[in-house]
């Protein structure tokens, strides 16, 4: 999602506006890493800050997260639309490298959106379906400590069935105050890197995100998940 967020704020720079230094587009990046709803624990959180960004960067997101994706086969496409060919597996490979080469080289100017999109997809799918397939061993528990923050990450809702399938499957191997520990000591983490590296004139945030972060700590103290979270 680093990747993710990464493309969509380039796309931001590449504009004739000379305010968009690089510290700035990190500390949009830091935000945007947070500014998803899928999860109860930091929804409140995710619009809000969003909700301040430049109109530029929220109408780049808005685009990445609404893209069709109709460049590419869907997912399992290999069992029913290329299911009569000879080798289906090798058709949708095929179909899927074909699908690459059209959008990057077809894009004035050129655009690597659709297929990082693609490609990000893919990934989570697989490592969703790799919850399911081996549901016990190290290899999982680290799995999930990769994938635990696309759930809260905003360029991820594009994928929304998918992470919330993410988030039950993780609720399903942790009692559920645990993962909200986790969430919070996620989200709190982020505003907190929010509030001491980017508080700064040249990082350009309006100081209503940093509110928002203040806000948000202020707010939880009362739950118990949160306060643990604090602690830890």
């Amino acid at each position: 999602s680093a990747f993710a967020r990464s493309c969509i704020l380039s796309k931001v720079s590449s504009t004739d506006d000379k305010s968009l230094t690089s510290q700035r587009l990190k500390a949009f990046g830091q935000v945007l890493s947070v500014g998803s709803n899928h999860s109860n624990a930091v929804k409140g959180l995710g619009s809000a800050v969003v909700g301040l960004l430049p109109s530029t960067v929220r109408n780049a997101v808005d685009k990445w997260n609404n893209s069709g994706g109709n460049e590419f086969p869907s997912m399992g496409a290999w069992r029913n639309a290329f299911a009569s060919d000879a080798i289906p597996s090798e058709s949708y490979i095929d179909a899927i490298h074909s699908a690459h080469m059209v959008t990057l080289s077809g894009q004035s100017p050129f655009c690597i959106n659709a297929s990082l999109r693609h490609v990000l997809h893919s990934l989570v799918r697989f490592g969703s379906d790799l919850v399911v397939w081996c549901p016990g061993g190290a290899s999982i528990t680290d799995l999930g400590n990769v994938m635990f923050p696309l759930i809260y990450d905003v360029t991820t809702e594009y994928l929304g069935e998918i992470v919330i399938f993410l988030k039950a499957k993780f609720l399903d191997r942790q009692e559920e105050e645990k993962f909200e520990e986790k969430a919070y000591r996620h989200a709190i983490q982020a505003c907190d890197k929010i509030i001491v590296a980017f508080s700064d004139t040249e990082s350009g945030l309006d100081e209503k995100i940093l509110y928002e972060c203040i806000k948000f700590m202020e707010s939880h103290l009362e739950k118990s998940a949160a306060r643990k979270a604090f602690k830890a």
